[in-house]
């Protein structure tokens, strides 16, 4: 099943049809002056046992990557679409709020090693994060009411 970090705090069941929103991994601020958070740029899911399988994971647990936003952070650290975000930054990712998390509360501009699951094997790259971009037509930053593709997701 797939869900959407819906105004970074909920979480949502969404229909397969359905891309999800890039926010997760995304964040802008908390509404509060000079709270910057940190901006991956993944689209993202839930891995399930079915999943954890298919990858031939070692457990079920990590964070599928669906998409990755064009000139993100992400992007230009080298995580590639069907990567699994295993660890970040020394702590192993469980699921999508976590990892959402620990991203927003990267400082913009600071460097963070994120481990994948790719092919069967683990790497971990580097990445610097940024601060998350403004929406198209003003609003909070980290959520795009427009959908994905006012993001440019790679494809």
């Amino acid at each position: 099943m797939k869900y959407v970090l819906y105004a970074v705090l909920v979480m949502l069941p969404v229909a397969a049809q359905v891309r999800p929103l890039p926010v997760l991994a995304q964040a802008g601020d908390l509404g509060l002056p000079n709270t910057p958070m940190g901006y991956l740029g993944l689209i993202s899911q839930e891995i399930d046992a079915n999943k954890a399988k298919e990858l031939k994971l070692r457990a079920v647990r990590g964070v599928f990557v669906s998409d990755i936003v064009a000139d993100s952070p992400a992007a230009k650290a080298g995580i590639k679409k069907g990567d699994v975000v295993i660890e970040y930054d020394g702590q192993v990712v469980e699921g999508m709020l976590q990892l959402g998390r620990l991203v927003r509360e990267t400082p913009p501009g600071r460097t963070a090693k994120v481990s994948v699951w790719r092919e069967g094997r683990s790497q971990t790259l580097s990445v610097v994060l940024s601060a998350a971009p403004q929406p198209p037509g003003g609003g909070r930053r980290g959520f795009f009411p427009q959908g994905p593709e006012s993001q440019n997701p790679q494809n």
